[in-house]
């Protein structure tokens, strides 16, 4: 149970920092002068890691853990957290990591569009994952 629970929690911890990411805070974006923006992309880059990294070491122990000791009825659950959660990892790396790289040396409209794109992918993975999880969580407390 426990495992299933840690892959839950730190699920919809990441699915809620990513919608509000991508509906706020990548949308401001635009908004910072060019004078400012490599200030503030680097204060935010440093930031967001903060806020990120320690969810994704629980997600990824919860998921290890769970996939490691499946009861049977969660296994199918179990897979689909674990995909999942390894998508949105392969999405930042793959999408969100070389725009921000790129952007890191100036702002550019076009690349943070591109950025809003591949994020709301990023956002419907983690939503997908947070509800994989939720629902191996249901069916494993409805057999204890």
């Amino acid at each position: 149970m426990w495992p299933i629970l840690l892959s839950a929690a730190s699920a919809w911890y990441l699915t809620g920092l990513s919608w509000t990411v991508g509906l706020v805070v990548y949308p401001s974006f635009n908004l910072v002068d060019s004078a400012s923006w490599k200030r503030f992309h680097e204060h935010h880059s440093t930031k967001i890691a903060i806020a990120v990294g320690p969810a994704w070491l629980f997600e990824a122990l919860g998921s290890a853990w769970w996939l490691l000791t499946p009861r049977s009825s969660t296994l199918p659950y179990a897979l689909a957290n674990g995909i999942l959660a390894l998508g949105t990892v392969l999405l930042t790396v793959f999408t969100a990591v070389p725009l921000h790289n790129l952007l890191s040396r100036g702002s550019n409209a076009g690349l943070i569009q591109r950025l809003n794109r591949w994020h709301l992918a990023r956002s419907l993975v983690w939503s997908s994952a947070a509800l994989a999880s939720s629902l191996g969580l249901a069916v494993a407390c409805s057999t204890i």
